[in-house]
């Protein structure tokens, strides 16, 4: 089969015109392959979940939830898709002077493809989500300033990953931290488990990933909340207590402050755009 010019072909996507750039959020069908093409605009996707596997002429990448990847146009590739695989996709055109001025910044990203792994991606693609739920103004704007702190944490990676040294119990802490989905776990317990003191983990691990290991941990539980409240009908009270809060009213209070809606605006809106995995 000739590879062809392809735009994204989903089971389900919403999508914004901003300045310069069409974003995306896409759900992919189950274990869906497409065949060898290429996208005529460069691209930066950010998986918000499942694991999507490129392979390009030479190489192949694997690309797990919360990493991300870059895509110069024009370069040939197949995909495949895990099973409820989500992805937030920037697409820039070249050709608008924003975008042209961003890809002359961004260039080393875009000069090949890349996988980028980055702790930000994660929040910054639920960020991006969240606002293409919301069908206004101000949501254009804010994805346009959403945009810029993209490409400048992916060229940041990108730039810094020959240099960055991340210490490998730095690593088994922030797992940890990651993986306790169901209560909250204390730094003193986390430090314990991999041998150092919570000082000196607490000021190691905001160093490298930007928040303190309880916001981690905390963030962590209210993404996999997020998570279930698009895929499954869980009463939110029996959530709140599965992603180790104590009541629906801490939860909620939680929520709210981490993705600006209350959980049950959050699952509201995702029905209203068919969302919801039956």
């Amino acid at each position: 089969m000739a590879a062809t010019a392809l735009d994204y072909h989903s089971l389900w996507s919403q999508k914004v015109f901003a300045t310069g750039a069409r974003v995306s959020e896409i759900r992919f069908r189950p274990n869906h392959f497409c065949p060898m093409h290429w996208h005529k605009r460069p691209s930066l996707g950010i998986v918000l979940k499942g694991e999507i596997s490129k392979q390009f002429t030479n190489s192949s990448v694997a690309i797990p939830a919360n990493d991300g990847y870059t895509l110069p146009e024009g370069i040939l590739h197949s995909d495949r898709f895990e099973p409820g695989s989500r992805t937030v996709v920037i697409e820039l055109e070249p050709t608008h002077p924003l975008s042209a001025q961003r890809l002359d910044v961004c260039s080393q990203i875009f000069e090949r493809w890349h996988r980028i792994k980055d702790e930000q991606l994660r929040w910054l693609g639920q960020r991006l989500a969240r606002e293409l739920q919301r069908p206004d103004e101000a949501a254009v704007l804010a994805i346009d300033g959403l945009i810029g702190e993209v490409l400048s944490v992916a060229t940041r990676a990108a730039i810094d990953v020959e240099e960055s040294e991340i210490p490998d119990w730095l690593i088994e802490a922030r797992d940890i931290a990651r993986n306790q989905i169901n209560r909250r776990v204390p730094v003193a317990e986390i430090a314990d488990r991999v041998g150092v003191h919570p000082a000196y983990l607490a000021r190691r691990f905001r160093a490298e990933f930007g928040v303190t290991p309880g916001t981690y941990a905390r963030n962590a539980r209210l993404d996999w909340a997020a998570g279930q409240l698009i895929e499954s009908d869980l009463p939110i009270a029996e959530l709140a207590i599965q992603a180790g809060f104590s009541d629906q009213s801490h939860f909620t209070r939680a929520f709210r402050r981490y993705l600006d809606q209350t959980p049950a605006q959050y699952r509201e809106s995702y029905r209203r755009l068919g969302e919801v995995a039956r």
